[in-house]
């Protein structure tokens, strides 16, 4: 059961079809529900990720995998205030083996949008201590910190994300773009266009060579967002178009925007 629930974490379709033959087997065995929802969670389907997940609690209350698992799906609905409850729930049923940094990450998420922001970056910094090669947990760090005030440390976490996964290249150049523009010390402006300059070599899709246009003030509004229909997409070109705002002054235009 171990090797499933950590090939849960690379070979999802493998784990989906072996905890089903466990349920099979054993139609009241909650750990593979648990692993199983966990695994569908990973491919992003919800929908079926969810009656394993509730399976799972209904079996075993106490279920640490599910309740945590629950937790990724609230925060996926933004459900924050759900989630932390169900983080709580499941990390306090921690053991060495399932000790997930992104569940720490997910929580210092959801405790973020609350408001909670040293709660935040007490996961953050245990999901940083679990998991320092992966580039999220610093970018999430790095948003935090930003929250916090912590500029100089924000940007240094951002920084680390983007060079350790490249994923992260565009998104946290133009977030260090951003903050170095509103600053304005000495330095910021030619540090960044340094971001800008790395965003721009690692972006890897069309759609990001327009969130830099717009954030460089190339790019007007009805030109970035009349080719893009998907939702997705749309709410990162806002976040530039009020980005670039902002820093342009246009206040009540970057709140429109980010709204």
């Amino acid at each position: 059961l171990f090797e499933v629930k950590e090939a849960s974490l690379r070979d999802t379709q493998r784990v989906i079809a072996e905890c089903g033959r466990l349920i099979k087997d054993d139609p009241r065995f909650a750990p593979a529900y648990a692993i199983r929802a966990h695994a569908l969670f990973q491919e992003r389907n919800y929908n079926a990720a969810w009656p394993d997940c509730n399976r799972a609690l209904e079996l075993d209350p106490n279920n640490a995998l599910g309740q945590r698992v629950k937790g990724y799906l609230l925060l996926a609905q933004g459900d924050s205030a759900g989630a932390v409850a169900a983080y709580d729930a499941g990390i306090r049923s921690l053991s060495r083996d399932f000790d997930y940094p992104r569940d720490f990450h997910n929580r210092a998420r959801a405790h973020r949008v609350l408001g909670h922001l040293e709660l935040a970056m007490a996961d953050h910094e245990r999901a940083v201590a679990l998991a320092p090669e992966e580039g999220d947990v610093y970018a999430g760090r790095g948003i935090t910190r930003r929250f916090l005030g912590d500029i100089d440390g924000a940007i240094a976490d951002l920084t680390r994300a983007a060079e350790l996964d490249r994923t992260w290249g565009v998104q946290c150049n133009l977030w260090i773009w951003e903050m170095r523009m509103l600053r304005n010390d000495p330095g910021d402006r030619e540090s960044s266009e340094i971001a800008l300059n790395a965003a721009q070599r690692a972006r890897t899709e069309p759609l990001e060579d327009t969130y830099i246009q717009v954030c460089r003030g190339q790019m007007s509004a009805d030109q970035a967002l009349a080719p893009t229909t998907s939702p997705h997409y749309l709410g990162y070109e806002h976040y530039y178009l009020g980005a670039r705002a902002r820093v342009e002054g246009r206040n009540q235009n970057a709140k429109t925007f980010f709204q």
